[in-house]
């Protein structure tokens, strides 16, 4: 046992030279194998002293080499230099007006599209009311079109000489015409109307309202149906007193008598209401032809007393305005 033990360390204590020498191949191996065997046989091996297993191997980096035709063909363009502009103040002032262009044509714009969806409002606006009176009969009847006839001028009636020539224009003709459609559809030719008759009539009477009077509306209070072809409706007409008013309808508010207490109490009554509101009591009895659908006759009467005392404070100073003006009782305007 302890030779065997001994043995082993004398192994163990002989040089690692001995140990690592390249076997040598046999004559007859080599012989005996081809040129690239043998070739690959005689490569000496590496010691293994040689090599040191705790150094890991380090990749190197990749590198692309160009070819010859990019580089000839990039010609190594030199970037464009850029141009720097100073804020002068002639620069700053065209920035501004720049801008204020461009806000400019943004508000036009967008006030483009609002009158195109008031117009594409009026178009179907008209279009349903034609619809409705064509089509539904349920629609045709007295009941209706008195109702129809406060919706359609709840703001009077504009004449020709009123609509404007800017973007607005075509709205306002649209509403005109509507207006005009309604009534040559709804009433007869030669509907009553107080002492007037015809279409035309009454409607030259709301554009002298609209005209003569500041932000009119005409608003419905209740309706009765007092027979199969009569209606009564009352109503509130609400007008603002201008200058106009006072030179064609209350033109006795005008005259001069220099020196005259009478030239005292017209200047008193001018002041007293001029841009007065006056909220005018109405009613309106409209009768109905079942044959032709239409209205045939209209009576109305619009109360300016009650309103225009509240107004002046007194029943003489009342009746002194509406004496020798040019409304009469039924709420016709005449002309001078």
């Amino acid at each position: 046992m302890e030779a065997s033990l001994r043995r082993m360390e004398d192994v163990a204590m002989s040089p690692s030279s001995d140990l690592h020498k390249p076997r040598e191949a046999p004559v007859q191996e080599l012989t005996s194998r081809s040129p690239s065997q043998a070739a690959a046989a005689q490569v000496p091996v590496c010691p293994m002293d040689s090599v040191t297993p705790t150094q890991p191997l380090r990749r190197l980096p990749s590198r692309t080499v160009p070819s010859v035709k990019t580089i000839v063909g990039s010609g190594e363009a030199k970037p464009k230099r850029k141009r720097i502009r100073l804020k002068t103040p002639r620069r700053r002032e065209q920035c501004r007006n720049n801008q204020a262009r461009y806000r400019k044509k943004q508000a036009e714009y967008a006030k483009g599209l609002e009158l195109t969806v008031e117009q594409l409002k009026q178009e179907i606006s008209v279009l349903e009311m034609q619809h409705s009176r064509l089509v539904s009969s349920a629609k045709t009847s007295a009941w209706y079109v008195v109702v129809e006839y406060f919706h359609i001028f709840y703001n009077g009636a504009r004449s020709t000489r009123q609509i404007s020539s800017g973007p607005e224009a075509w709205l306002q003709k649209s509403e005109a015409q509507q207006q005009l459609a309604f009534l040559q559809s709804s009433m007869s030719d030669d509907v009553v109307v107080g002492d007037q008759r015809g279409v035309n009539a009454l409607l030259e009477q709301w554009k002298r309202y609209t005209s003569y009077f500041d932000d009119l509306q005409f608003q419905l209070d209740r309706m009765t149906r007092i027979s199969e072809d009569s209606i009564v409706a009352a109503a509130s007409l609400n007008v603002t007193i201008s200058e106009l008013t006072f030179q064609r309808v209350f033109p006795n508010l005008l005259a001069r008598h220099e020196g005259s207490s009478q030239e005292h109490k017209i200047a008193l009554l001018r002041s007293k209401m001029l841009g007065q509101r006056l909220y005018l009591p109405c009613r309106l009895c409209f009768e109905w032809d079942e044959t032709s659908k239409r209205v045939v006759r209209m009576e109305r009467t619009v109360d300016f007393l009650t309103p225009l005392l509240q107004v002046v404070e007194t029943i003489a100073d009342a009746t002194f305005v509406l004496e020798n003006s040019l409304v009469s009782q039924d709420g016709t305007i005449r002309e001078k």
